[in-house]
């Protein structure tokens, strides 16, 4: 069964998101020396009310593949948001390596796992990109991409995207 369109909106909002802030987090870091570059916000962690955990009890986190699956989302992501023309400039400086490391934390700790994220706010890390919804909305359909190429069944994508969503208010700017 197809999703509708709403549901397709919520996903690309989401993922886009994600991306969008670990780059940013990865730019504003990468800028700072290492002894200054203390995490000046965290993500909200998955909530403690069951919703982290699928009917037959295994946890979302597990559901993405745990740090292994998370890493190669996040590989097959990085690989997809550097080589897109239409938000690529936005990447420009950044290490791609401190992205990935960004990215994947941003996945664990929303997905309810064993991580902490160390980087800045959405709203700080986005604060002076300009990014407008076309650039979000191209981020999530990188994400989607991502996620369908890993083979992640569409109600972990759906997931994933729903507990991201929150973010684009904080990226989107312009």
């Amino acid at each position: 069964m197809m999703p509708d369109p709403l549901l397709n909106f919520v996903r690309a909002a989401c993922l886009a998101a994600l991306a969008l802030v670990a780059s940013a987090s990865a730019m504003a870091q990468t800028a700072a020396s290492p002894a200054a570059s203390k995490p000046a916000g965290a993500l909200p962690a998955a909530p403690a009310t069951g919703l982290g955990l699928t009917p037959a009890g295994i946890s979302f986190y597990q559901d993405l593949g745990g740090k292994a699956g998370i890493d190669a989302i996040v590989a097959e992501f990085v690989t997809i948001l550097l080589n897109d023309k239409r938000i690529n400039a936005t990447f420009e400086g950044v290490e791609p390596e401190r992205l990935r490391a960004k990215l994947a934390e941003q996945f664990c700790v929303v997905s309810g796992g064993p991580c902490t994220y160390t980087g800045k706010s959405m709203a700080e890390s986005h604060e002076d990109l300009k990014i407008n919804n076309a650039q979000f909305n191209a981020l999530v359909e990188n994400l989607q991409l991502a996620l369908a190429r890993r083979a992640v069944p569409a109600r972990v994508q759906n997931r994933l995207l729903a507990r991201l969503a929150p973010t684009q208010r904080d990226i989107v700017t312009r």
